[in-house]
């Protein structure tokens, strides 16, 4: 198994904000606190494996209610 590691690419930044947008639209239903770029493709400049890490914040009580409506999203 090979793993990719490339430079730094301003377009992950883009990426992200196409995929926070979409993210919201599917969990509309959701109280959302955040959705946030985090891992080496955050880091401006730092090589990484050219896939993004989002993490998305939410009270414990609508873990269950994210996960079906992203589950629906497909």
């Amino acid at each position: 198994m090979n793993i990719e590691v490339v430079p730094y690419s301003s377009d992950w930044a883009k990426q992200f904000h196409d995929l926070a947008y979409d993210l919201r639209s599917w969990l509309q239903s959701v109280p959302v606190i955040a959705i946030e770029h985090v891992g080496s493709t955050a880091v401006p400049g730092l090589f990484a494996k050219p896939i993004l890490d989002v993490d998305i914040i939410v009270r414990r009580k609508y873990v269950n209610a994210a996960i079906t409506a992203l589950t629906a999203a497909g």
